[in-house]
């Protein structure tokens, strides 16, 4: 959610004309923390904890249905949330290159 709003304020600011780079930069920082960590819990969920179900009592698991559907539904949402993440990456950088393009067009029509 920060980054979208950092991206929608930093489109803003650029549609005015305004320096953009103060949330152009934090949007970026904010957007790859997240899908480090995304990437990062879906690998923990897939390839540390899914594993672990092959031996329940070593790794104290009391119920190893219930863990191993929990590790699944995990992986699967961190892999949705990322695919969403770079739908909207990619949306974002098409509006960028848009506004960059806009104001030359502007000035070759006049």
């Amino acid at each position: 959610m920060a980054s979208l709003a950092l991206l929608l304020v930093t489109l803003w600011l650029m549609s005015r004309g305004k320096q953009y780079m103060w949330t152009l930069i934090p949007f970026v920082f904010m957007f790859v923390t997240t899908i480090a960590a995304l990437l990062y819990k879906a690998y923990e969920a897939f390839f540390i904890n899914l594993p672990k179900t092959a031996d329940p009592v070593a790794n104290k698991i009391a119920n190893v249905t219930q863990f191993a559907i929990a590790q699944v539904i995990i992986g699967v949402v961190c892999l949705i949330l990322i695919v969403a993440a770079l739908i909207l990456a990619w949306d974002g950088i098409a509006a960028i290159r848009r506004n960059r393009a806009a104001p030359a067009k502007a000035g070759a029509k006049a």
